[in-house]
């Protein structure tokens, strides 16, 4: 066997020795997922609610009611920053409940490689909180562009940005949870930190009457990332694409340190 192996010239591969490559890691994180509803329907309440939320909103008003691309956006935007919570939610519990149940040593036996598990649940996830992003914002702008008057049209590039910046903001937010999550192993702990650090937070410092405490609550990470989903402010210290790469740094570092804590720590 090794010497028609070695004959061919071609070199072992991970699925040659038995190893589980990236695929096979990608694959059984999916079936974790998809096996455990706790997981995956808050993510179906968050669309259903978020739609359902701005076509009440939106039966509320006039049909003749005329207004901006940006009032639009606001309408289509209303229900994020509560369906977000869902999304933090799944994200930190995807990762903590290997630890809750122990799951954790199973999942490493599985895939001895930490980097190659770590990365596979990031995919999984990411993609997921990406593809519930896009369905709640794709219809809920659609929603409110059929039903109100709009003084633009919904193929203006500030439209266009904010559907596919929703779902660029909900999976780097479901990275930023994740990565939490992995830090402090706890799912009660990082979903308060995440609920804390991501909305109580800016909420928080928005009431603040104050210039430069203003300015530098726009560094936060969802206040960043949220510049995506709206029209482009000329007084704003960051614009839509800055703003996102700022959240990205966030990500960036929170995922960084979670690697390496999962490869220092004892599972």
């Amino acid at each position: 066997m090794t010497h028609a192996a070695s004959s061919t010239g071609r070199r072992p591969t991970a699925v040659d020795s038995g190893v589980p490559h990236l695929g096979h890691a990608i694959q059984a994180e999916w079936t974790k997922i998809r096996s455990v509803r706790a997981l995956w329907l808050p993510l179906v309440a968050a669309v259903v609610l978020a739609v359902s939320f701005v076509t009440l909103s939106v039966a509320t008003k006039n049909p003749m009611y005329s207004t901006g691309i940006q009032k639009a956006l606001d309408t289509s935007n209303k229900s994020f920053l509560l369906t977000q919570l869902a999304v933090m939610a799944t994200a930190a519990c995807a990762i903590t409940r290997e630890y809750g149940a122990n799951g954790i040593h199973t999942s490493l036996l599985a895939v001895p490689r930490r980097g190659r598990f770590f990365t596979a649940k990031l995919i999984v996830v990411v993609t997921l909180a990406t593809i519930t992003g896009l369905l709640m914002s794709a219809p809920s702008v659609a929603i409110v562009f059929g039903s109100l008057d709009i003084q633009g049209s919904i193929t203006d590039t500030a439209v266009v940005r904010a559907v596919i910046g929703a779902a660029l903001y909900t999976g780097v937010l479901a990275l930023l949870s994740l990565a939490i999550g992995a830090i402090v192993r706890s799912t009660a702990t990082s979903i308060t930190l995440s609920i804390g650090l991501f909305s109580v937070l800016p909420t928080t410092l928005a009431m603040i009457q104050s210039d430069m405490i203003g300015k530098a609550a726009e560094f936060l990470p969802t206040n960043a990332g949220m510049k995506l989903l709206g029209v482009e402010s000329g007084g704003a210290a960051l614009g839509p694409w800055t703003g996102f790469a700022v959240m990205c740094v966030w990500a960036a570092a929170a995922t960084i340190t979670a690697g390496f804590l999962l490869h220092k720590r004892d599972a």
